[in-house]
């Protein structure tokens, strides 16, 4: 047999469990930033519906501007909310192009020229160039 008292302590019990963990899980209050995130760095976004083989992380952006939940990233006109962002490193800079950077490409264009006619002798099967 229960006694109430002890009823009462074990409902007081549960109810102080249940507190603390609803209290845990409230949301934070945003009076700081819930991400990483600042001015400057590089992130890959996210996409929302990615298709079938294709990749699902699009950039890297350098982020422009941040608020407590979300990012303006460069090349993307809506705000990009944390969850959708990871860090990317930063991409090498363009070649200055120096002399010791540039290639020397030169360009041959070959015709192969083939008789469908085999009685016919007026063209040889040798490349010509152009």
């Amino acid at each position: 047999a229960h006694l109430p008292g002890t009823r009462l302590s074990s409902l007081t019990s549960v109810l102080s469990s249940l507190n603390r963990y609803l209290l845990s899980h409230l949301p934070v209050p945003l009076d700081a930033p819930v991400h990483d995130f600042s001015i400057g760095d590089w992130v890959f976004v996210r996409t929302w519906r990615p298709e079938p083989l294709t990749e699902k992380w699009v950039g890297p952006h350098q982020v422009l501007l941040t608020s407590y939940t979300a990012c303006k990233v460069a090349g993307i006109r809506a705000w990009i909310h944390h969850t959708r962002l990871k860090s990317a490193p930063e991409p090498e800079p363009a070649p200055t192009g120096g002399e010791e950077d540039k290639d020397l490409w030169t360009l041959s264009r070959v015709l192969t020229l083939k008789n469908a006619n085999p009685n016919s002798h007026f063209f040889s099967d040798s490349p010509c160039q152009l």
